[in-house]
């Protein structure tokens, strides 16, 4: 029987599946993409050969070929606190960030560094967040210059796939609560660590913004508990939260973040602490959060139907009746009973 890899492996709604022979290796991740017709592909560099050898299908009267092993991505616990040592005596990064509300006690815990970001042919300085990935290293989600004036991107993303990036992480959580951002994240986690609610909330976002979700396997790795939005006050928010409740239904709440009435369009939890909403008005916005209600399917027909009762109601006052009191003539009825219950006679 010819060998077919959608026999061995569950595809995602990208067409992504996890590589048996990274598996094999104790690796996880959906690194393997398989196309229609069956042709697939391991990104992590598993050669068609390993990867049938890891499901014990080998071809006749051929051996796995052995791939050189992939390359580590990321960077180092030590290099994570180089750059978090540059941020410190920044003149640009350090000032910015405490005009943002990040405390130098956040910057520290959360290992916040500076590094170089590729613009171009260039490059230029930006804020990084070190976002652990697997192996003991670490993905840099960098803020490009935010400081300066330009048309550079704002952000970059070095060694980061779509994740979820937790800045306070209780044992047993009751709840989730979901940010837009990273600088969200951070100013949240940071001010729930410091409350009575530090062993109770579990505080992350995603890493690739209110508009994307990570695939469910990354979603998984969340606490099993309630999660409630508390993303920005603009359209992109919103519908980003709409989003991930379509997706995990009852599963998510949506929240609407404490503001001042007429704030501006945009306005985050950051905004929210920094204009002195505590810990306490944000549970009391968590704990309004809108769940999740299933959509009813409209039915034209539906609104269209009378029961015998209201057609009897609604008929002239004289009736010419098939059946006294039961059916009319001129009209459609439908009439159902169980099965073999006499209905074909």
């Amino acid at each position: 029987m010819a060998f077919n890899i959608l026999d061995h492996v569950q595809l995602n709604d990208k067409n992504r599946a996890q590589c048996p022979a990274c598996l094999a290796d104790g690796k996880t991740g959906l690194n393997l993409s398989v196309t229609k017709n069956g042709a697939y592909k391991c990104f992590r560099g598993c050669s068609p050969d390993q990867i049938r050898a890891a499901l014990g299908a080998e071809r006749p009267g051929r051996a796995a070929q052995v791939a050189p092993p992939p390359k580590p991505t990321g960077i180092t616990r030590a290099q994570v606190d180089q750059a978090h040592e540059r941020l410190l005596s920044s003149k640009h990064a350090l000032p910015w960030l405490l005009e943002r509300g990040i405390c130098r006690e956040a910057i520290n815990h959360y290992r916040i560094g500076v590094a170089r970001a590729k613009v171009g042919s260039g490059h230029l300085p930006a804020i990084a967040i070190p976002i652990p990935t697997c192996d003991d290293r670490w993905g840099q989600k960098k803020r490009i210059a935010p400081w300066a004036d330009g048309d550079h991107p704002a952000w970059s993303q070095s060694g980061i796939s779509a994740t979820i990036y937790s800045t306070n992480t209780p044992t047993k959580p009751e709840a989730t609560w979901l940010c837009e951002g990273e600088w969200d994240a951070i100013r949240l986690g940071w001010a729930v660590k410091h409350s009575e609610l530090a062993d109770a909330i579990h505080v992350a976002c995603f890493t690739c913004g209110a508009g994307n979700i990570p695939p469910l396997m990354e979603v998984d790795r969340l606490p099993h508990v309630p999660i409630v939005t508390l993303y920005d006050l603009d359209d992109p928010g919103r519908a980003g939260a709409k989003k991930l409740q379509d997706r995990l239904k009852d599963r998510v709440s949506v929240a609407t973040v404490p503001a001042p009435p007429g704030a501006q369009e945009g306005w985050d939890i950051s905004d929210a602490l920094c204009a002195g909403f505590g810990i306490e008005a944000i549970k009391k916005a968590a704990a309004a959060a809108v769940a999740w209600v299933e959509p009813k399917r409209a039915n034209p027909l539906r609104e269209r139907l009378q029961t015998n009762d209201e057609m009897v109601a609604n008929a002239r006052d004289y009736v010419d009746w098939l059946v006294t009191d039961l059916l009319t003539p001129d009209e459609l009825f439908i009439v159902g009973m169980p099965p073999r219950g006499g209905n074909r006679y």
